[in-house]
């Protein structure tokens, strides 16, 4: 019921074409006035007997909506989300046609064809192509009117009725009649034995054209609710879309899987991802019909980076990492992935493996270029630190990277994490000093107290912990430095 109250709601932008004589319109028009649902009379049954022979003959199974709306001088077809609607004035219809069957078939066969070549979809506001798309339909209505058992005068008569001022007026978006006589007795003096077929392929066009229509407006609709923050309603249109255009169709299920994603829905993400995967399979799928280079630096490795990350935030490792090198295999220089395949290696213990693609600096650029989180670059440096300490690395190169750490990188971390960073750093640093007994360690203790001095958003326990290792270290070797006391006054001065 509601259905059908929205359809006879739709017809309101009509309302002010009344004073429009003899012109057949057609639109994708969405508004309405209510009182087209107060003027609809029933409807005529021979209306509706012509347009269902129509159907039948055609083979056609659009459910075509048909509205009896008087005063509106006129005949057309529109489009209301999908709805093939046909609009008529019976006293227009009565009064064009003379009670003429065939000039009402003529003229219900134009509407017709505007919705089998889906003008009703696609709005232009272009004169030219209006009259364009009118010769177009006056030669599938010709076709129609031949496949019926008309006669090309009977097909021509509609056109003919149409009012002179109207159809030469420049402003008129009616081609010349002349024109359109000329159209429609092309097809009646073409020799074409297998009308019915053209026909069909006509229709098959029509519907897979339509459904693309649809699609690209479902899609449209969903990026237009997303960048209002309307993340369901969009996620309900992004679903609607089928296999028809492939490419678009994997676009929207990527981006499906970007909004499952923010809404922590992984099982839905992994699910897409892994049809877009056996779609992959299939040489037929629009992905490999790209050149090796389009498909390889763009959807099979973004679909194979999306599954790997749908596993690593189930933290399901192994199968994550065999994505990434499956990403990876194809792109040997992004080192974003390769960054990935080193962490998770080193989660799993592959701290050899780990080595080999983490050892790369050109990594840190990467994630400063793509403006990666704090948390992702912490992530980077432990992975980074503990595999050089499984790995017996000399201990220079991790004093190195620390460094690189706290002076080249330091703004990228907050206090927080750059004090757990100083703390390991200055226990690595006194150990070192105890083993080596080289003042150059101790230079470099004090150094990073100096960094800790400018440190404001830290917790008191891990203050504390770090000021208490350093003071106890100054206290050890007072006999070595003669600045301790001083030094471990200042020290204390931070202790909460």
């Amino acid at each position: 019921m509601i259905r059908n109250f929205l359809l006879l709601y739709l017809i309101l932008s009509f309302s002010n074409l009344n004073a429009q004589f003899n012109n057949c319109l057609y639109s994708n028009i969405n508004s309405i006035d209510d009182k087209i649902i107060i003027n609809k009379n029933v409807d005529d049954l021979e209306i509706k007997s012509i347009v269902l022979n129509i159907s039948e003959k055609l083979n056609i199974d659009y459910n075509f909506t048909i509205y009896n709306y008087p005063n509106f001088n006129n005949c057309a077809a529109l489009n209301y989300y999908g709805h093939k609607i046909i609009i008529y004035d019976p006293i227009f219809l009565k009064k064009i046609s003379k009670n003429k069957k065939s000039v009402i078939t003529s003229i219900l066969a134009h509407e017709i064809a505007h919705h089998l070549l889906n003008h009703t979809s696609i709005y232009t506001s272009n004169l030219e192509e209006k009259r364009k798309r009118e010769l177009e339909a006056d030669y599938i209505s010709a076709v129609i009117m031949k496949k019926l058992g008309y006669t090309l005068n009977q097909s021509i008569e509609g056109v003919e009725q149409l009012n002179d001022f109207n159809d030469n007026d420049f402003n008129s978006t009616h081609p010349l009649k002349e024109k359109r006589n000329l159209i429609i007795t092309e097809v009646f003096e073409t020799k074409n034995e297998n009308i019915s077929k053209y026909i069909e392929t006509i229709i098959d066009y029509s519907k897979r054209e339509a459904r693309e229509i649809i699609n690209t407006k479902n899609y449209d609709r969903a990026l237009n609710l997303i960048d209002s923050n309307e993340i369901k309603k969009a996620i309900i249109e992004l679903n609607k879309l089928q296999q028809i255009n492939e490419f678009l169709y994997v676009v929207a299920q990527l981006k499906l899987v970007e909004l499952y994603r923010e809404n922590g829905n992984e099982s839905n993400c992994i699910n897409i991802l892994l049809e877009l995967e056996r779609k992959l399979n299939n040489p037929k799928f629009v992905v490999n019909q790209f050149n090796l280079s389009h498909k390889e630096s763009f959807i099979s490795n973004h679909i194979y980076f999306n599954i790997a990350g749908s596993y690593e935030l189930q933290k399901n490792y192994v199968l994550a990492l065999e994505y990434y090198k499956k990403a990876y295999n194809n792109l040997k220089d992004d080192k974003i992935i390769k960054s990935k395949i080193g962490i998770l290696n080193n989660k799993i213990g592959n701290y050899i493996e780990a080595l080999g693609y983490l050892n790369d600096y050109e990594i840190d650029i990467a994630y400063l270029n793509n403006k990666f989180s704090p948390k992702l670059f912490k992530e980077l440096f432990d992975s980074r630190i503990n595999t050089f300490e499984k790995n017996n690395i000399d201990k220079e190169a991790i004093i190195k990277f620390y460094n690189l750490i706290l002076n080249d990188f330091s703004f990228v971390l907050n206090d927080n994490d750059k004090l757990l960073y100083l703390t390991d750093y200055t226990i690595l640093l006194i150990n070192e000093f105890e083993l080596k007994k080289k003042h150059h360690y101790e230079t470099l203790i004090y150094e990073s107290f100096v960094i800790y001095k400018n440190l404001k958003d830290i917790t008191a326990n891990n203050s504390n912990k770090y000021l208490i290792i350093l003071s106890d270290f100054y206290k050890k070797y007072s006999f070595l430095f003669d600045i301790n006391s001083k030094i471990n006054t200042e020290i204390n001065s931070f202790k909460k």
